[in-house]
């Protein structure tokens, strides 16, 4: 009995810092991509255009963003596991699908991320060199990324979102925070059906707000629900 009891808080511990670390990693995307990646050009990943701002203005906080990136897949993923873990009973075949669909949009984000962060700075240098060579260059590394537009993994991720919000969160999960999940994961897939428009900008923008708002609540929520209740004290006098 001590060893499940052990087991449910472990796997509550990953899920609370899974969700805090996804919170704070979205915040601190979302602030580099209002500050900094917008103003200078920067919010796209393919083709000559991406190649050219990053000449002209550097790599730095557009490398900064990836390897972001990257840290939320990893976090992603042990939140799937956790929350799969976590699901209520007489719902696992749900959670089964749902956290592989999850799993692999986290899993697409993480490969394309370590790709592009070990192949956009030498192309940077070639750009800068060469602007026709490291075109050919640049499409054709591109064209290689799984998912060269973000369409599966905003759609895999968003979908995931959606499944577990609606009917996967544990049971002490509140009203307002299957919500702010349902409408986090609208944001996502909104991006996955509008990927390359300014439609997919603002939902991108609307997702680095409404994921940590869901991720964030999620990690209090699991935090509390792990701490011991209250001794009430009778005084018998």
């Amino acid at each position: 009995m001590n060893e499940v009891s052990d087991t449910h808080q472990w796997t509550v511990r990953v899920v609370t810092a899974a969700a805090g670390g996804l919170a704070a990693t979205y915040v601190l995307l979302g602030m580099i991509a209002l500050a900094f990646l917008l103003p200078l050009g920067q919010t796209s990943s393919a083709g000559p255009g991406a190649l050219s701002a990053l000449v002209e203005h550097g790599a730095g906080w557009w490398l900064a963003a990836r390897w972001l990136f990257l840290l939320s897949a990893f976090l992603g993923l042990g939140l799937v596991v956790g929350l799969r873990r976590l699901a209520p009973s007489g719902r696992e075949a749900l959670a089964d699908w749902s956290a592989a669909v999850g799993g692999l949009g986290f899993v697409v984000v993480a490969v394309d991320q370590a790709r592009l962060i070990s192949h956009v700075p030498g192309l940077v240098q070639a750009f800068a060199a060469s602007p026709d060579r490291a075109r050919e260059l640049s499409n054709l590394s591109f064209v290689n990324l799984t998912d060269r537009y973000g369409v599966l993994t905003f759609g895999a991720v968003g979908l995931w979102l959606l499944v577990v919000s609606l009917g996967c969160l544990p049971g002490c999960a509140p009203t307002w925070l299957r919500v702010a999940g349902v409408l986090a994961a609208a944001v996502f897939l909104v991006v996955a059906v509008f990927e390359g428009s300014w439609t997919s900008v603002v939902a991108a923008t609307g997702a680095l707000t409404l994921g940590p708002i869901f991720f964030g609540g999620l990690a209090v929520v699991m935090h509390r629900s792990s701490e011991p209740p209250a001794t009430v004290v009778v005084d018998g006098h």
